[in-house]
């Protein structure tokens, strides 16, 4: 199964948090490393979830129109 870790940058609403992953790739030509951010709904069922803490996420079936990430592990940030 598909999973990311990124990090809580907003608390949406109550079951709602955005979370932003970075993940590195290559170019297949240059072989110069590159970041990419990318921004997830994620959908938190306990509301566990705190700014800054960093975070693992799995697919699930669809919340909302944009919604469709379930938190999967709260990690502490080190």
């Amino acid at each position: 199964m598909i999973t990311k870790q990124g990090v809580v940058t907003k608390l949406s609403g109550e079951k709602t948090v955005k979370v932003t992953v970075k993940e590195y790739r290559t170019h297949s030509k240059y072989k110069k490393q590159y970041s990419i951010t990318k921004n997830f709904l994620v959908h938190d069922p306990k509301g566990n979830a705190k700014l800054d803490q960093k975070v693992t996420i799995e697919p699930c079936k669809p919340i909302s129109k944009k919604k469709s990430w379930c938190l999967s592990s709260n990690n502490t940030k080190s």
